[in-house]
């Protein structure tokens, strides 16, 4: 039999934890043995009867003995003194089975798991499970539901605690374009909600090309594509619902047009956030030369009759895209129109001012603009005809780019203009002096559309030819949209 080696304290230590076998009660190995000792079992000889001894066997009385054993060869591993009991005693080291390796092992602490997480930095401190194994006795006081983390249930716990539940943003509300569809009635608070910030991460800022009292327009460059747009931003934080929605409405305008040579081309827009938690709005479109109203005012460049005949021309195309389509725009003054940085076309911008006009009606709250380049009836509230407020505020803006001086914002020469009476301009052929009289005429039906005003002879005959009484210029409207 193979004896174990122990040193004399590892033994001590096993032996004060360990029951031995009575020496008086044999093993199973020992019992074998002096059983098939009296046994023939030779196959030589198939007549040669069995011994007495051998039939006469005692009955094994041992409860785990097993029929294995009794058809094996005698067990030469088990030591002759066993370390185990066969029979379990459930009063042994204090309730614990004998065979279990947990007495003689240290106290194992199961790793805690947290139920919180990066979205709830507060429950962090919460366990999924109590520590029972380093302090079994405190689960005897446990109130239902603490070892679910203080729930009744694990399933009563909110979704960002629950194993396997992804929390997902929200996405924001999407509204229905008014002028391709019409309007809707939108729910009580629901407005453009912030976007994720891209203005700095995709584009670097390189100049401001002007600014007003609602909103500035930079010169950036695209980090990807390398190509340069105009970006207009918000000029103050958005505070209000209302301004998000006339925001919108603007956006929605734009969406809503085809590319037109002489209109500003609009790609996408979005609002965003910035470091202190203002709003501001973003609206990335074609980028122009300049304004008319910066090369008058500020540069003081005088404009000839070629030139402003070329503007009238293409600014009728506009118009005349934009009322097709139901749409008028209120807000045409020089501040609006801008040059190409080809210096070929021109193109209206900002649609802040909007509307739609089904059947000579207006669909919305007009908003006030610019009251130097608005007719005498839209001031009285006769909203019936805003296709010819359009034209008025043309023939006011070619006015104005002719004299070389900024319309008076009130007075007797305020009124005058509304009434029909020009100042003479001398620097100017009849035909066109005539066709500026024809806008801002004080009657809305005698004022030409944009249709008559593109089938004028004053655009087919003189719009495109080179003369130096025309101030020798030839401009060719870009095909780029």
């Amino acid at each position: 039999m193979m004896a174990i080696n122990l040193s004399q304290n590892a033994g001590l230590d096993i032996r004060s934890r360990l029951q031995f076998s009575q020496p008086s009660q044999p093993t199973p190995s020992q019992f074998l043995n002096s059983a098939f000792s009296h046994c023939n079992l030779s196959s030589q000889s198939e007549d040669v009867p069995m011994s007495q001894d051998c039939v006469n066997l005692p009955i094994c009385t041992q409860p785990d003995v097993c029929t294995q054993d009794y058809l094996c060869t005698p067990d030469y591993i088990t030591p002759a003194e066993q370390q185990y009991n066969n029979e379990s005693n459930p009063q042994d080291h204090n309730g614990k089975h004998i065979r279990s390796p947990l007495p003689i092992s240290p106290s194992r602490i199961k790793r805690t798991r947290r139920t919180g997480s990066v979205l709830n930095p507060e429950n962090q401190s919460q366990f999924s499970q109590p520590d029972r194994a380093a302090n079994p006795a405190s689960t005897s006081g446990m109130t239902p539901g603490a070892e679910w983390g203080g729930f009744a249930k694990p399933e009563d716990k909110p979704p960002q605690m629950q194993r396997g539940t992804v929390r997902r943003n929200k996405s924001p509300p999407t509204f229905r374009n008014l002028w391709l569809y019409g309007p809707e009635e939108r729910p009580a608070g629901r407005v453009p909600q912030p976007q994720a910030a891209r203005y700095r991460s995709d584009f670097k800022e390189e100049s401001i090309l002007g600014q007003g009292n609602f909103c500035k327009v930079y010169r950036a460059t695209s980090r990807n594509g390398g190509r340069e747009y105009a970006i207009k931003r918000s000029a103050q934080p958005m505070a209000s619902d209302a301004e998000k929605l006339q925001w919108l409405q603007e956006v929605q305008a734009m969406e809503a047009l085809d590319p037109h040579v002489n209109i500003v081309r609009y790609y996408t827009s979005w609002m965003e956030e910035d470091k202190r938690g203002s709003m501001y709005t973003y609206i990335q479109m074609e980028r122009c030369a300049t304004s008319l109203g910066i090369k008058m005012s500020v540069l003081k460049e005088a404009f000839k009759e070629a030139e402003l005949v070329e503007i009238l021309r293409q600014m009728a195309s506009a118009l005349q895209y934009l009322h097709s389509i139901g749409m008028v725009h209120m807000d045409v003054k020089p501040d609006n129109i801008y040059t190409t940085v080809d210096g070929n076309s021109y193109k209206l911008g900002d649609f802040g001012l909007a509307m739609l006009v089904k059947n000579h009606t207006a669909a919305g709250r007009l908003q006030e603009g610019d009251a130097r380049y608005i007719p005498q009836e839209v001031l009285n509230d006769d909203l019936s005809r805003l296709d010819k407020a359009d034209m008025f505020a043309l023939g006011a803006t070619v006015y104005e780019l002719a004299t070389g001086t900024p319309l008076p914002t009130g007075g007797k020469t305020y009124h005058d203009l509304r009434q029909g009476k020009l100042a003479l301009l001398t620097s100017f052929t009849a035909p066109f002096q005539k066709m500026l009289k024809s806008l801002m005429s004080p009657d809305p039906a005698e004022r030409p559309s944009a249709e008559k005003v593109l089938a004028s002879p004053l655009l087919v005959k003189k719009a495109h030819k080179e003369s130096p009484a025309y101030g020798g210029l030839v401009f060719q409207p870009s095909s780029r949209a």
